[in-house]
């Protein structure tokens, strides 16, 4: 069972915050309800990708083994479908 449910923002830590992550493949208007209802409508929606995305094992900026966060354009095994969200501050 996925801990997140399709609609809803992907909370994660991003080196670049002008991108954000909603799961399932989501229209434009509903991406912008899920990042409003995460920074609370502080960012306004600019653009949309429908991509796939999968979690993985990696090495964190410490050097320890850490779960991560990846995004593809194409599908494959364990991938799940990824509205990726381009955001500016409003």
């Amino acid at each position: 069972m996925s801990k997140y449910q399709d609609g809803e923002h992907i909370a994660l830590h991003l080196d670049d915050p002008k991108e954000q992550f909603v799961k399932g493949w989501v229209k434009l208007e509903q991406a912008q309800i899920a990042i409003d209802q995460a920074f609370g409508g502080d960012l306004q929606t600019v653009s949309i990708k429908h991509e796939y995305a999968f979690w993985g094992v990696g090495i964190d900026e410490c050097g320890e083994p850490a779960t991560m966060f990846y995004s593809r354009t194409t599908p494959g095994r364990g991938r799940f479908k990824v509205t990726t969200v381009l955001v500016r501050e409003s």
